[in-house]
Parts: structure tokens; C-alpha cells; sequence
């Protein structure tokens, strides 16, 4: 679990909301590996009630002396990692919602192996081809983009990762991006957990969203959540592209407005979908994930219509990991 062994203390952060019976669960896993245990319960509270607890003594002790720090309360975000003590160690978020949900927790060795591959096309440079059935297109160059990983996995210190995840997200220089994207019956508005119903037409241009298409509620939809956005500039700025990379447990969608799509794990980490955003890189602004979208690492296909290509394949031992 995370690189953690028997010389390894880890504490394991708690509050009155979290399941109990993950929470035994947590412990009793980190338990057989034989690492130290430092359980660390605390009052539900707001985000300056736990800024007081990282200031005070016994706390700040737990979490200096952790080699990880295993969070179920959803209390720690990517602010309070640049702080001390939390600076100092690795944090594993688990979100409530996977929980309940054994297939969701582990970060298979599958995302990471796709990851690695992913990574390695990447840094030869080139450019990066998104393409749809119904018409989308978007390219651009890899130099000067920036790449962030998310398989589960916090590195070193400082840094934080969540369970459930697994996925790339590119941000190219917008500037110099021309694209067309159409969002097809069965895709995703993922702040509003919306599968689409209607076409919607985005047309960008120099790194901006400058028109939408659409007579539908769907169409509707998108244009609130960019007007939503604080800063009307950054609303409509092309954020970036976020390859999904980790399979979903349980049976197949039983069509393009299965419920399902929407539930369990973020859309944007689901193997073969692709998430387009918009925003700043700290806050987003709307996020659209195309299930039938092909991708290219030059002329290396990664993606094609939604799904893995064979060389991202799953093998025996991860697909038999799903049915737990």
C-alpha cells in the first residue's frame, strides 16, 4: 500500500462521518503489513477548525513523524500540503464514495502501467490528436505543456494523491489552439454529474471557447456553468485535456444515459474518455468528458472510440481484480 512496510509509521486520519467499517478495514490492512499505527480521530468541523489542528501539538506530532498519512475525513486538500507539518509527508485521500465499493479500493498496478506508457510517448514530444465520430478535433504541441499524473500513488513528500484515480491531464499553451468540439448524446457535464441528451457544438479559437451551438437544455446547461464562473476571462480559456486510464468495475452501460456513467469514480478517470476543460489551472470552470473519442500521440493511436487501444490493454490479473 503505497510503499509503506513494516519500518513505516502511518497515520490514519479520521472523524465522526467516516465508516467505521472502512475505517477497521483501513487499519486492519495496514496492520498485516506490520507498519505503526498512529490513529488520529478528530471533530467534524470547518476548514478553520482543521487549520487550528495542524497548529496544535499531539496533531502536528502525528502527522510530522508519518512516513503517510491516510485521510478519510476529506479535510486535506492540495493548500494544506504546501504547509507544515503536512509538507513533510505523503497523503492518501479516500473519498467516502468509494467506501462502500471494494473494486474502487486499490490503484491497480494496470493504471500505472498505462500511465508509464503514456508518459514515455509523451516525452518524446510531438503533437496530440483528439478526434470523434461526430466531428470533434482538437490538436496541439507538446512543448511547453505541462503534465499532471494521478495514479493513486503520492511519490514523495509533499505531495497528495486520491483513491479512486487514474489519469493524465495535459495543459498546452491555449494560444495557439484551433478546435472543434461536439458533445454527443451519452457524454458528460461533470460538475453537474449531466449526461448529455442533445448535440452541443463548441467552436475554439486561439485558446478560447467564442461559440456554442444548440437550441437544447444540454446546450443551456453549458453555457450557466461557463456564466457561473467568477472571472468571465478564465471561463471560456481552454484549460486542458485529461485522459482517463482506470477501468471501471461491474457490468457494461446498459446504454449512452446509463446513471451508472455518472456514479462511483470520476468520469474523467475512466480508461478511454476524454475530459475537456476549461478555466484557470486553479479553479475550473466546466468540464465536457467525450466517451467515444480517439486519441494520438503522434501516430501512435492510445485511444480509439471511447476505448483502450491494444497496447493499453488490461491484462488477466487486473480484469480478474474488478470482480472482487
Amino acid at each position: 500500500m503505497c510503499g509503506v512496510s513494516t519500518d513505516s509509521t502511518v497515520t490514519v486520519l479520521s472523524n465522526e462521518l467516516s465508516e467505521e467499517d472502512f475505517k477497521s478495514a483501513v487499519l486492519l490492512a495496514l496492520e498485516k503489513i506490520g507498519c505503526q499505527l498512529v490513529p488520529l480521530t478528530i471533530p467534524f468541523g470547518n476548514r478553520q477548525s482543521f487549520t487550528d489542528l495542524l497548529n496544535h501539538k499531539s496533531a502536528s506530532l502525528a502527522f510530522s513523524r508519518a512516513d503517510l498519512v491516510i485521510d478519510l475525513t476529506q479535510n486535506i486538500d492540495d493548500a494544506y500540503m504546501t504547509q507544515s507539518p503536512l509538507s513533510e509527508t505523503r497523503v492518501l485521500a479516500i473519498e467516502k464514495t468509494v467506501a462502500n465499493n471494494p473494486q474502487y479500493l486499490m490503484t491497480s498496478t494496470g493504471v500505472i502501467k498505462r500511465a508509464k506508457k503514456v508518459t514515455g510517448l509523451l516525452a518524446d514530444g510531438g503533437r496530440v490528436f483528439i478526434s470523434s465520430p461526430s466531428g470533434t478535433h482538437i490538436s496541439f504541441d507538446l512543448t511547453d505543456c505541462s503534465i499532471k499524473e494521478e495514479t493513486g500513488i503520492p511519490s514523495e513528500k509533499g505531495t497528495m494523491a486520491k483513491w479512486s484515480s487514474g489519469s493524465i491531464e495535459l495543459f498546452p499553451d491555449g494560444n495557439n489552439i484551433n478546435a472543434e468540439i461536439i458533445v454527443m448524446p451519452g457524454d458528460i457535464i461533470l460538475e453537474a454529474q449531466h449526461i448529455i441528451k442533445s448535440p452541443v457544438r463548441l467552436e475554439i479559437a486561439r485558446g478560447n471557447v467564442v461559440e456554442i451551438q444548440g437550441e437544447s437544455s444540454d446546450a443551456n446547461l453549458i453555457k450557466a456553468q461557463l456564466e457561473y464562473h467568477p472571472s468571465s476571462e478564465d471561463a471560456y480559456a481552454f484549460r486542458s485535456v485529461c485522459l482517463g486510464l482506470r477501468l471501471r468495475p461491474g457490468p457494461e452501460h446498459k446504454g449512452p444515459f446509463d446513471r451508472n456513467k455518472t456514479k462511483g469514480v470520476h468520469s474523467c478517470s475512466t480508461a478511454g474518455w476524454v475530459t475537456f476543460t476549461t478555466g484557470s489551472k486553479d479553479r475550473l470552470a466546466l468540464s465536457l468528458t467525450m466517451t467515444n473519442a480517439s486519441v494520438m500521440v503522434e501516430n501512435v493511436q492510445i485511444f480509439s472510440n471511447g476505448k483502450l487501444s491494444a497496447s493499453l490493454s488490461p491484462d488477466i490479473y487486473e480484469l480478474a481484480a474488478l470482480d472482487l
